[in-house]
């Protein structure tokens, strides 16, 4: 049965079927009170334990215990478990990639590390050069100034500072 045809007119598809949406949203008010009521009885049976911010959790019946498997939790006692000799090398198998995995990312960590040792030897040997050449300038030595902030620099960016450095001292580049 169809209870609403298009515009949200009433209309039966046979004979037999003419009821009033009245009269069906009436029967739909009922069966869900019905629930409601049957799911507010369910809930004053069963009490869960409310937990600190006021949420209840289910916990396992008292009855019912959980198995623990007593299966060996590592490779190394899998593969002395193993049944078969051929279960025994899938098992080393597993254990040798495991370790060169494990091997290969400790050499990353390790690359990572010296690369940002890197960097910091280089900024911090570049500041070195550029304050000891500040400290030259300011005592009157421009050129050994001037060299010691040129050798910082290029440190840094290499590129830039070769031909200005080579002019200024004279080096006709």
């Amino acid at each position: 049965m169809r209870p609403f045809g298009e515009h949200g007119r009433f209309f039966a598809t046979s004979a037999g079927d003419a009821t009033l949406p009245v009269e069906q949203d009436l029967a739909r008010k009922e069966e869900l009170a019905d629930l409601a009521s049957r799911v507010k009885a369910l809930e004053t049976e069963v009490q869960l334990p409310a937990l600190q911010d006021g949420r209840r959790e289910l916990s396992p019946a008292p009855d019912r215990q959980v198995a623990i498997p007593d299966e060996p939790k590592t490779v190394e006692e899998r593969m002395a478990a193993a049944p078969s000799y051929v279960e025994a090398m899938g098992w080393a198998t597993v254990r040798r990639e495991v370790k060169r995995q494990d091997l290969e990312i400790e050499r990353e960590r390790h690359q990572i590390l010296m690369e940002k040792v890197a960097v910091g030897v280089n900024v911090g040997g570049s500041l070195v050069a550029i304050s000891i050449g500040a400290c030259f300038i300011y005592t009157g030595q421009f050129n050994i100034g001037l060299f010691c902030i040129g050798a910082g620099l290029h440190r840094i960016a290499p590129d830039l500072v070769t031909p200005i450095l080579g002019r200024l001292l004279g080096g006709g580049r």
